[in-house]
């Protein structure tokens, strides 16, 4: 099971505002489960997919089992639910057309955080949605639930802090594997089997490198936090808030965004130029 928990990192992502706006989400079944909205799009008939979709009712049956295991196994991921539920409506939308057409590389699931855009109270939006795939929603339920953890933990609670908008790629995935690491703790994986061990070493080497090196300059005595098989999570996303607004005093997000937006608009005023754009 883990090997495949482990290989989602790469496979799920969120959508900006932009994109996400373009979609249209068709839902054809709809119900409540533990406060959060569960929605199901149909399938499109003349579609051409490379795995049978499920089918609607059992689709959104796996996605409440999925989060059944995240309230009786995980108290810390429940709670951060429990926050988005209090500032908002959270839905999870089982979409068989999710990243449709793509064979190799696709998501498994994404984060929207503007798809129904309602601005409450300082402006922030009061919907978290994330949709999951056909691929995704036919995983063990363990797995399915850590694709949540992920999507609505991880980057909703991003999202409710207004920190998708300035927050680095790399720091919106080192925070959001942060909540995959709490709940690989939860569900009592062997932390010290090969898999596990990848992923921790991609946690610190890769997602979290540059906040790694934020806490020795600025937090040197809490990098003992790091020298444990079961890290304390909840710490350490503590200490990646006061990272997060450092990086957006000094201008280090903004910069980078910024940066990556001009890249992409150079990138597609090219392929337009050659008869290529997407």
């Amino acid at each position: 099971m883990i090997a495949r928990l482990l290989l989602t990192s790469a496979f799920i992502g969120v959508v900006m505002a932009s994109n996400a706006l373009a979609l249209n989400f068709k839902t054809e079944l709809v119900v409540k489960h533990r406060g959060i909205v569960l929605a199901a799009v149909p399938a499109d008939p003349e579609g051409d997919y490379d795995t049978k979709p499920l089918g609607l009712k059992e689709g959104l049956e796996n996605i409440a089992k999925a989060l059944d295991i995240i309230y009786a196994k995980s108290p810390f991921s429940a709670s951060m639910l429990e926050t988005l539920k209090q500032n908002g409506e959270v839905i999870l939308v089982y979409n068989p057309d999710h990243e449709a057409g793509k064979k190799d590389v696709f998501a498994l699931a994404t984060f929207y955080p503007s798809f129904f855009k309602k601005n409450g109270e300082n402006g922030k939006s009061n919907q978290f949605l994330a949709a999951i795939g056909p691929h995704a929603v036919k995983w063990p339920a363990e797995e399915l639930a850590m694709i949540i953890v992920h999507e609505l933990v991880g980057h909703g609670i991003q999202h409710l802090n207004g920190r998708l908008d300035y927050v680095r790629v790399l720091d919106l995935e080192c925070a959001a594997n942060l909540y995959s690491e709490n709940f690989y703790q939860d569900l009592g994986i062997d932390k010290k089997s090969k898999d596990v061990v990848n992923f921790r070493k991609g946690l610190e080497e890769r997602w979290c490198s540059d906040f790694k090196t934020y806490m020795r300059q600025k937090t040197p005595s809490q990098m003992a936090l790091w020298d444990v098989i079961d890290p304390d999570v909840p710490k350490l996303l503590d200490i990646f808030d006061a990272y997060a607004d450092d990086l957006r005093k000094t201008g280090v997000s903004g910069k980078a965004i910024d940066a990556a937006k001009k890249l992409h608009r150079e990138e597609k005023r090219k392929a337009q130029g050659n008869g290529h754009a997407e």
